[in-house]
């Protein structure tokens, strides 16, 4: 059921065909196939729990993507810096062993699910824009990233107008419709437009 929710919101696919055990999606989440057998498979991106990195190659230009930290809820923080990586020919791979457990100490916030409904709604489409749309070259690339995020936004919108409605409570969808007008309108603003490129 979960697996099924998270591809309905376009966050989260399973694949068993992916050649990455992370493989960013055109709806600005993310494809993952969890039954590669290798220890080590290449990956697209990642998690902050636990990486291993060499100092020379953090120079990836970090300070552009401050714009996660304009949010209470930074996501996807992990997934920018490790396709950043990625998009720049780092080599990036996911190691299966040894196993890491992620102390995720902001889980107890009482407002985690609305920071998380905000950062899910702004965060996405400044992702979306920055290190897909901009990045393809395709007219045909550019239709299908942008019937991506329509399904994403549409899908979204559901399950937050559900969410208000089982907990009688407006600020979900209130939240994710601030969220996708501030996306749209930072898109606009001259701090955007003055981004380096990603690569």
């Amino acid at each position: 059921m979960l697996n099924f929710l998270t591809a309905f919101l376009g966050q989260r696919f399973i694949s068993n065909k992916s050649p990455y055990r992370i493989k960013v999606a055109k709806t600005a989440g993310f494809i993952s196939n969890p039954h590669l057998k290798e220890n080590l498979t290449p990956t697209q991106s990642g998690i902050f729990t636990c990486f291993l990195m060499r100092n020379k190659h953090f120079d990836l230009n970090l300070k552009d993507e401050l714009w996660l930290d304009d949010t209470p809820y930074s996501w996807p923080d992990d997934q920018v810096f490790f396709y950043k990586a990625y998009l720049n020919n780092l080599k990036v791979y996911h190691c299966k062993n040894p196993q890491i457990k992620h102390l995720d100490h902001g889980k107890e916030s009482k407002d985690r699910k609305i920071n998380a409904t905000y950062a899910g709604a702004r965060n996405a489409i400044i992702f979306w824009h920055r290190f897909l749309f901009k990045q393809s070259n395709s007219t045909i690339g550019k239709a299908s990233l942008l019937l991506a995020i329509t399904y994403r936004i549409i899908n979204n919108t559901i399950y937050n107008l559900l969410q208000s409605a089982i907990h009688r409570n407006i600020s979900f969808i209130k939240t994710y419709f601030i969220g996708i007008k501030n996306g749209l309108k930072y898109l606009k603003s001259p701090t955007y437009l003055r981004l380096n490129n990603v690569k």
